[in-house]
C-alpha cells in the first residue's frame, strides 16, 4: 500500500496541473464507463455537455481544495451548506431533475464521474500524491453526494409539481425555439427517419417541392410524415446502405418552379453513444451559378472555337513585371494553328515560355 502523507502536503499547484490539462482525458474515462454501462442513451448526445459536466466538477473540486487547504474529510456537526462541492451537487440535482433524470440513474452514474477523477489521480508519478490526490477527490465527491442527496430527498410534493410545470414550459419553450428556426431557414431542409422516410420538413422544402404548404404543418398535423423524400429516395436509401457519416453532391431536382440544381448534403445525425437517429437533408440551390457557368462554358467554347479556326496568327501572352511593377516581358499563354503554321513552332514549344526565349531582343517578333 503506498505510503500517505499529510494533505497538507498535497500541493495545490499538482491538483491544478493535473486536472485542468486533463479535460480531453476526463471526458473520454467518463464516456467510456458511460458507453460500457449503458447510461448514454438517457443523457446528453453532444460531447460538449461532457465537457462542461468535467469542467464544472473540475472548477468545484479545486475551488473546495484551495479554500480547505487540501483538507475535504467531512467533520461532525459540520456546517457544508456552503461548501463549494456540496453547493455544486444542489445545483446540479436541480438541473437534472428538472430534466427528468431519475435519483438513482444521477447518484449512479456521478459515481463513475468519482472513478474517472480517481483514475486520473492514478497517473501522477509519485505514488505518495496519487494516493493523496486520490483520497481528497473521494471526499469531494462524497460532499457532492450529500449537496444532490440533501436537495432531492428535501422537495415537497407541491414542489414537485411545481418543478414538473417548469420542465414542461421549458420544453414547450425549446419547440417552439426549434420550430421557429427550422421554419425560419432559407434552404429547403429535410429531416428523415433511421430507415429514410419523412419526419419532418420546413416550409422551404415544402414551398419548393409541393409537399404541404402550411408552416411547420410536418410537426404538428404530420402531413408527408412516414413516407419517403421522393426527390432524393433513391439517394438517401443508397447513402444509408453504404453507412457513411454524410456525403455531398450536387444534382438536379424537379420543383414546382420547374427544375433547379442543388448541392445536397446527407449527414447523418449520431451521437456520442453511436446511436443513430435519422438524416439531414440540406438543399443548397445553385442554380444561378450552374447557369452563370454554362454560359462561361459556351462563351469559352465559342471563343475557343474562332481562336482556332481563323485564318490569322494569333498568341495571347501573359505579361511579366519587375518589382517596380514595369513590364520586362512576356510569356506565351496560347497560340492557334495559324501561329503554329505561320511560325513552325508547335504550341507545346511555346506555351509557358518567356518570349525573350523564343525570340531573343533585337529579333523582329520579341515584344521588348
Amino acid at each position: 500500500m503506498a505510503e500517505t502523507r499529510p494533505k497538507e502536503a498535497l500541493r495545490i499547484e499538482v491538483l491544478e496541473q493535473l486536472f485542468t490539462s486533463s479535460e480531453q482525458w476526463l471526458v473520454r474515462r467518463v464516456l467510456g464507463y458511460a458507453l460500457e454501462l449503458g447510461y448514454t442513451k438517457y443523457t446528453s448526445t453532444h460531447e460538449e455537455a461532457w465537457l462542461l459536466s468535467v469542467r464544472g466538477l473540475t472548477d468545484s473540486l479545486l475551488q473546495a481544495a484551495r479554500e480547505s487547504g487540501c483538507d475535504l474529510d467531512i467533520r461532525c456537526e459540520e456546517d457544508v451548506s456552503k461548501d463549494p462541492a456540496t453547493a455544486f451537487g444542489i445545483q446540479e440535482a436541480r438541473q437534472h431533475r428538472s430534466r427528468g433524470i431519475p435519483f438513482g440513474m444521477f447518484l449512479a452514474l456521478m459515481k463513475y464521474y468519482a472513478q474517472s477523477f480517481q483514475d486520473l489521480c492514478g497517473t501522477l508519478e509519485d505514488p505518495a500524491d496519487a494516493h493523496a490526490c486520490s483520497l481528497l477527490v473521494a471526499r469531494f465527491f462524497d460532499r457532492v453526494e450529500i449537496g444532490f442527496s440533501t436537495e432531492w430527498a428535501g422537495l415537497s410534493e407541491q414542489a414537485a409539481v411545481a418543478e414538473l410545470q417548469d420542465r414542461n414550459r421549458m420544453t414547450t419553450d425549446e419547440k417552439v425555439r426549434y420550430l421557429t428556426i427550422f421554419e425560419g431557414l432559407n434552404i429547403p431542409v429535410v429531416l428523415l427517419s433511421e430507415d429514410g422516410m419523412l419526419s419532418n420538413i420546413n416550409e422551404a422544402a415544402a414551398r419548393a417541392f409541393g409537399l404541404t404548404a402550411v408552416s411547420g404543418s410536418a410537426y404538428y398535423s404530420h402531413v408527408a410524415v412516414g413516407r419517403p423524400f421522393e426527390p432524393l429516395d433513391d439517394d438517401v436509401r443508397a447513402f444509408l446502405a453504404a453507412g457513411r457519416a454524410e456525403r455531398e453532391f450536387e444534382c438536379k431536382l424537379e420543383t414546382v418552379a420547374g427544375p433547379r440544381f442543388y448541392v445536397v448534403r446527407l449527414k447523418r445525425m449520431q451521437d456520442v453513444s453511436g446511436t443513430f437517429h435519422g438524416v439531414t437533408v440540406a438543399l443548397h440551390d445553385v442554380t444561378d451559378r450552374k447557369r452563370i457557368e454554362d454560359e462561361v462554358l459556351e462563351s469559352r467554347a465559342q471563343y475557343q472555337a474562332l481562336f482556332e479556326n481563323t485564318v490569322d496568327a494569333f498568341a495571347q501572352h501573359v505579361a511579366v513585371r519587375d518589382e517596380t511593377g514595369a513590364i520586362v516581358d512576356y510569356v506565351f499563354a496560347e497560340v492557334n494553328t495559324a501561329f503554329e503554321a505561320l511560325f513552325g513552332l508547335r504550341s507545346e514549344d511555346v506555351i509557358g515560355r518567356a518570349v525573350s526565349e523564343v525570340w531573343p531582343p533585337g529579333n523582329a517578333l520579341c515584344l521588348n
